[in-house]
């Protein structure tokens, strides 16, 4: 499966890409961890250096920001179909939040995210978001 990966420039502006395989995404992750030490001349400049993600549509993604070499904040939203219809306009998208300690743990995120189908990785990151995930 390939997915869309995006980034951000130095306008603070996300930057589409092409879809990549599951391969060519850990790769991104290596490359963005590589410069997790780095000291940068401006804040727009470092979120452009740190800040990418993985984007299945505008309402299902993950995005991650190494702020570190053991910190990562990754962020994964999507639809949540259990949400009844009349709340869907105030609560129908699940979001779920943490910091990483290391990039195995990253890629294990970005793993599922290329090799899990959409009601799969919400029901991942909902019981990652009640303490019962791996």
């Amino acid at each position: 499966m390939k997915i869309e990966w995006y980034s951000i420039n130095d306008d603070l502006s996300i930057v589409r890409h092409p879809p990549v395989n599951l391969e060519t995404a850990l790769a991104l992750a290596d490359h963005y961890m590589s410069r997790a030490n780095e000291s940068f001349e401006n804040g727009e400049e470092a979120v452009a250096a740190t800040m990418f993600g993985f984007s299945r549509s505008e309402n299902e993604f993950i995005e991650i920001v190494v702020n570190g070499s053991d910190l990562i904040s990754y962020t994964y939203e999507a639809p949540d179909p259990e949400t009844p219809a009349l709340l869907k306009f105030l609560k129908g998208r699940f979001q779920y939040q943490e910091d990483l300690a290391t990039l195995a743990d990253l890629k294990e995120r970005i793993r599922a995210f290329f090799e899990l189908v959409s009601i799969q990785l919400l029901d991942l990151h909902k019981e990652l978001k009640n303490g019962r995930g791996r």
